[in-house]
């Protein structure tokens, strides 16, 4: 009796073991089909904007086009690092691990649409002012906003100590956050830079 007991007892937890092994495949999978879904949709829409952008936008000429990839992507670049400054903060008050990762993660996602940013604004530059750097007081405190936010990452991967890391480069990135603001109000010293986006057709 003790040796089919223990036969059963083992066949019985083979099964659960096979029973779990299947769960986790259908949910894997059913995390991939929602992660498709996802790419799907999101790649429809980035086809949408090159549509709009490039074909269907009325009485835009090529240098007007760029307009709808440069502005986004200094938003987006503003945006990532406004939470990276949110991250460091809120991470020097709770000292949680997670909100300093955040606060890493973002300043990389800043810093690629940051360097997108200035490539395609000097592309405009060129086109628009005949030359792709004016030294104009928007594109150099860009430049100055991304070149502290590469300092950031490279103080980061510089110190070794996780918590010193984390609290020199949350107070680096707290100050690093002044440029953004000097960033933004620059454009209202600017003799060449837009400070309105142009219409065209009501589009």
């Amino acid at each position: 009796m003790n040796r089919k007991s223990n036969e059963y007892r083992s066949f019985g937890i083979t099964k659960h073991k096979k029973f779990k092994l299947y769960i986790n495949i259908h949910r894997t999978h059913k995390k991939t089909g929602a992660s498709m879904k996802k790419i799907i949709v999101i790649w429809m829409a980035i086809s949408l904007a090159f549509y709009l952008a490039l074909i269907y936008s009325p009485n835009a000429d090529d240098r007007d086009r760029m307009i709808y990839f440069h502005v986004p992507m200094a938003w987006i670049s503003y945006l990532a690092f406004t939470v990276t400054f949110v991250g460091s903060t809120s991470y020097l008050k709770k000292r949680n691990v997670k909100l300093d990762d955040i606060a890493h993660s973002s300043a990389k996602l800043g810093l690629l649409f940051g360097a997108l940013a200035l490539v395609t604004g000097s592309i405009w530059a060129k086109m628009r002012w005949g030359a792709f750097w004016h030294w104009d007081p928007r594109q150099t405190t860009t430049l100055v906003l991304w070149l502290v936010y590469a300092a950031y990452l490279t103080l980061r991967s510089a110190i070794v100590t996780e918590e010193k890391r984390a609290r020199i480069t949350a107070v680096f990135a707290i100050l690093g956050f002044i440029c953004i603001i000097i960033s933004y109000i620059s454009v209202r010293y600017s003799a060449l830079h837009p400070q309105e986006l142009p219409t065209f057709g009501g589009f």
